[in-house]
């Protein structure tokens, strides 16, 4: 009910602002209509209406809206302020104001967006707005009334669809009518409209007036008396009008119109725009017919309309269906019209096109937003400054800054480095062999960093002298480091010992003595959660998952010298902790809370920062919006005392590219295009004749597709087989298929897993090969499509083996395998051009020692003893990826180099030395390669690259003024 609650009320809220809008807009369109009286014509007055019904569609209004509507009710009151000023602050060296704009074109993840966007962004003002808390009956009713509209969306919705199933039935049942006289007269009317579409007359007992049904095949609904009884004429008059219906395809704009009464079925006002709509629909058509029949066919066409309305029944307004007898009560206004029809009345007014831009134009500045209605909405918008401090693959493992924002402490390789952000200097601090848990902590003065390494927690001077030991932690303890005490004396953080319950704890910079400040009962992954001290000392403030094994955390305050939490922020939403305000009034945190919306219950896409004015460790008001578009993947760093804040942004990108390769001399010949734009393009595989280019597109954890690019043109087209994340992609040999196995299912070892055969036309999928008790790595076919091979892995037995399977059989054969206690395997495998060979490249880790070994072989396709090309003992645990080349006299692999990153090297099938070819750099930093493929001429290579790296960023004028407290 609470999921429920918080997906209906945003929508709600977003339905009565756009029902309010359409309201004004029909009264405008009824008095222009009245204004304009008969000088607009049937058939514009009727488009009048399009106005209401593209704004109803399309609520979204300009930035600079007319706001009218500020008069209306709203949930909450607040009391505004000034914005305050941004207190002054020492720049940065300019050689690290770095352009954002500039920067921004290497950044290659959406994540990215919110931190490089632009250097001085405007974005939102100071939290200047104080909330009253909702009053409880208005709170009630607020929770009520989208229950109460779902139940009557939910009851108009049904009535709606059984009326036409009842309908849709007839169709059916009843057969085509086969008269030949009335045929050639339903085709001669329709000659005179100029119709064109196959539509089947259908007679029915069952239907009392004639009618239009369906618009992807229609029909024309005639009751059986009407055919016994009418005359001719009346017959042809008849088909006129519904035929005006079909060509104006008023059916379409009948389900448009039903749909949204069903939406705005509380609001009485839309009932009767779409009746007076309805009722315009019909002298439209009429006019329609008129000006087809001539302007001395108005007298029998009226008195043939009366007779029909006199004689039978009106038919019932349902969205499928239009017809000649729906608005009885509108008689009179069309034998007027009828009367005084002028052909010209059906023509092109330049006044009525004035009218309805004119009206588009006001209906589309109207916006309901009310400055007091809308929880999170700024009030002022000053420059927010945004600058780029380091980036680099290692930068994620820097600290927060110095309190005087003037030092950052940094890892290059292995050494622990200072890095003078004023002069730009860097300087080495100390030899480091970097642990898992490093997080160096510069002191409150700036004379000091600690720092965990190797199980120690460890202490040196920013001048690299007196390095000391504080802390030697056991076997079974852990220590996640985060800050300093405020006075110096302490280090702050987490500590675990075993399985037992988390504590936070401070160890004494004089003599290294643990002290135990809180214990928790249950323990959490504390390493990524967020955690700040207040400036005074007394208060640390940490998020927390706000059940167990949820993603969605809340907000709390522990009292230090009460020994008490307090949960400050409680929403349906993520809320990350960012850190804690130098003034001791504010904490900084992030959100995925939808704004914009009243109440803000609603989940987002998007995050955004807010403030949250504390006192004496509790909630004091709302939080309040004051940066738009904070990164999902924020890494906080901390404040320094004149309100900077600084954060590292996460990137992780896969990228597909193409270049050109000389092969003999082992050289690139252009430079890498990048060919996949979404940063989550991967598996690159040429086409049996080279004329496309077939890669993977992750939309997300959850769903991928194949996109096929045209070399020559270009042009692109996607395969959705409705599959999880795959990386595992290979072309048949006639071109016709693909072959893929499951990404999501190889790392997370779900079973059963699957082998696919996707036809390359539609898509289609066939199981080849399924498997309830081992994993299922990269398949490939036989030249003559008859033999499938393919990887198995078995983690428990911890064996891998290269199988192939004889497709009309089903009978498998290993060709090949490797096994062994105390170690993982794994193993990659491509066909040799010619379908006689496989080139293998396995990857082996041995779980005690970490030590790994790569290796090159190639086997024969029906089996036999595998002979090893190549073999190295790399430190990059990665996979290599292989290629023939054309010919087949040669293997391409990825491996890795001894200063990190990766390299392709070649190396011949009759063997000798590999040699390094080249090394593609399509972006900054480290690139990983997982698939390499040869194009049919030898002379271009495609290959994926993954870029793992971090940015830090530093971000000025978002504060209060008073927030910056007097240096120190």
């Amino acid at each position: 009910m609470g999921t429920l609650m918080n997906n209906l009320q945003p929508f709600f809220n977003w339905l009565l602002q756009t029902s309010l809008i359409a309201s004004i807009v029909i009264c405008l369109i009824l008095v222009a209509q009245k204004v304009m009286g008969g000088k607009l014509g049937p058939r514009w007055s009727h488009a009048l209406w399009l106005v209401l019904l593209i704004r109803m569609v399309f609520p979204g209004a300009p930035p600079n809206q007319i706001r009218l509507l500020n008069l209306m009710p709203t949930w909450d009151s607040q009391v505004q302020q000034q914005p305050a000023d941004t207190a002054e602050k020492p720049a940065l060296s300019p050689i690290t104001q770095v352009s954002a704009n500039t920067e921004a074109k290497t950044a290659q993840s959406p994540e990215s967006d919110a931190g490089i966007q632009t250097e001085m962004t405007p974005e939102a003002g100071t939290p200047a707005a104080k909330h009253n808390k909702p009053k409880p009956w208005m709170a009630s009713l607020r929770r009520v009334l989208p229950f109460i509209w779902l139940a009557g969306a939910v009851v108009f919705g049904l009535y709606l669809f059984l009326s036409n199933f009842f309908l849709w039935r007839i169709v059916k049942r009843d057969r085509l009518l086969l008269d030949q006289k009335t045929l050639e007269l339903f085709e001669e009317c329709k000659e005179r409209m100029g119709v064109q579409t196959l539509v089947g007359l259908i007679p029915s007992a069952q239907i009392k007036s004639p009618a239009l049904f369906g618009f992807i095949r229609p029909r024309l609904l005639l009751p059986l008396e009407m055919i016994e009884e009418a005359s001719q004429e009346e017959m042809q008059y008849i088909f006129l009008h519904e035929l005006a219906h079909l060509k104006r395809r008023d059916i379409y704009l009948g389900w448009l119109t039903s749909v949204l009464q069903i939406i705005h079925w509380f609001n009485p006002l839309v009932w009767f725009a779409f009746y007076r709509m309805r009722a315009d629909r019909e002298l439209s058509c009429d006019a329609l017919v008129l000006s087809r029949t001539g302007k001395e066919k108005s007298q029998d066409y009226g008195q043939a309309l009366v007779g029909l309305l006199r004689r039978f029944s009106q038919s019932r307004p349902l969205p499928a269906m239009a017809g000649i007898l729906e608005n009885k009560s509108q008689l009179k206004r069309r034998i007027i019209m009828i009367a005084r029809f002028k052909k010209k009345s059906y023509q092109w007014s330049p006044l009525a096109v004035f009218l309805i831009l004119t009206l588009g134009l006001v209906s589309f500045s109207f916006t309901i937003w009310n400055n007091g209605q809308n929880t999170y909405l700024p009030k002022s918008e000053p420059s927010i400054s945004l600058l780029r401090v380091e980036t680099g693959p290692m930068s994620d493992l820097s600290g927060p800054p110095s309190l005087d924002g003037r030092y950052l402490c940094d890892v290059e390789g292995k050494n622990l480095v200072i890095r003078d952000l004023i002069s730009g200097e860097v300087r080495q601090l100390t030899e480091w062999s970097r642990g898992s848990d490093s997080y160096p902590i510069i002191s409150p003065e700036s004379t000091h960093v600690a720092y965990t390494d190797q199980g120690m927690l460890q202490l040196i001077k920013m001048d690299s002298t007196e390095h000391r030991v504080l802390y030697r932690f056991k076997e079974n303890e852990g220590f996640n480091i985060r800050t300093w005490t405020p006075d110096g004396k302490h280090i702050l953080g987490a500590f675990y010992k075993g399985d037992e319950d988390m504590h936070f704890v401070t160890f004494s910079v004089e003599d290294g003595s643990m002290q135990v400040i809180h214990t928790f009962e249950t323990s959490w992954n504390f390493w990524r959660s967020g955690m700040a001290i207040s400036p005074d000392g007394r208060y640390i403030a940490y998020d927390r998952a706000q059940e167990k094994d949820s993603e969605e955390k809340d907000i709390f305050i522990f009292d230090i010298e009460r020994n008490k939490i307090e949960r400050v922020v409680q929403h349906a939403a993520n809320d990350k902790l960012l850190g804690w305000t130098p003034d001791n009034n504010y904490l900084f945190f992030a959100s995925n809370r939808k704004v914009g919306l009243s109440g803000g219950l609603a989940i987002s896409d998007t995050w955004d920062g807010f403030l949250l004015t504390v006192a004496e460790g509790k909630q004091k008001g709302t939080p309040e919006l004051i940066k738009h578009n904070i990164p999902s993947k924020i890494r906080p760093k901390g404040f320094t005392r004149d309100g900077r804040y600084f954060y590292a942004v996460e990137f992780d990108t896969m990228a597909t590219a193409v270049a050109e390769v000389d092969i003999k001399t082992g050289t690139l010949l252009t430079k890498p295009q990048t060919i996949g734009q979404t940063g989550r393009d991967l598996a690159p595989v040429w086409s049996p004749d080279g004329q496309h280019l077939a890669y993977c597109v992750h939309k997300s954890d959850e769903s991928a597709v194949i996109r096929i690019r045209n070399m020559k043109t270009g042009q692109e087209r996607e395969l959705d087989p409705d599959l999880p994340a795959f990386n595992s992609l290979r072309w048949s040999p006639d071109g016709k298929y693909f072959l893929v196995s499951i990404f999501e299912s190889i790392y997370s070892q779900k079973l059963p897993q699957f082998i696919y055969r996707i036809d390359a036309s539609t898509g289609e999928r066939v199981v080849l090969v399924k498997s309830d008790s081992a994993t299922l790595g990269i398949a490939q076919l036989s030249l003559d499509g008859r033999t499938l091979f393919y990887v198995l892995q078995h983690p428990e037995t911890q064996k891998a083996s290269l199988m192939a399977r004889d497709m009309e059989s089903g009978h498998e054969k290993e060709l090949f395998s490797m096994e062994g206690a105390n170690f993982a395997w794994s193993l990659n495998f491509v066909i040799s051009p010619d379908r006689q060979q496989l080139a293998l490249a396995s990857f082996k880790i041995n779980r005690s020692t970490g030590e790994t070994v790569k290796r090159i072989l190639t086997v024969p396709k029906k089996g036999g003893e595998p002979k090893e090309l190549h073999k190295t003992n790399p430190r990059a645990a990665q996979l290599p990826t292989i290629a023939w080349t054309p010919d087949g006299k040669f293997l391409l692999f990825t491996d890795s180099l001894p200063k990190g990153g990766n390299a392709v090297f070649i190396i011949a099938v009759s063997g000798g030395e590999a040699r390094e070819l080249c090394r593609p750099q399509t972006m900054m930093h480290s690139v990983l390669w997982s698939v390499l493929d040869v194009h049919p001429d030898g002379k271009r290579i495609a290959f994926d690259c993954f870029e793992y790296r971090h940015e830090v960023w530093a971000m000025e004028n978002f504060l209060p003024s008073d927030v910056a407290s007097a240096k120190k």
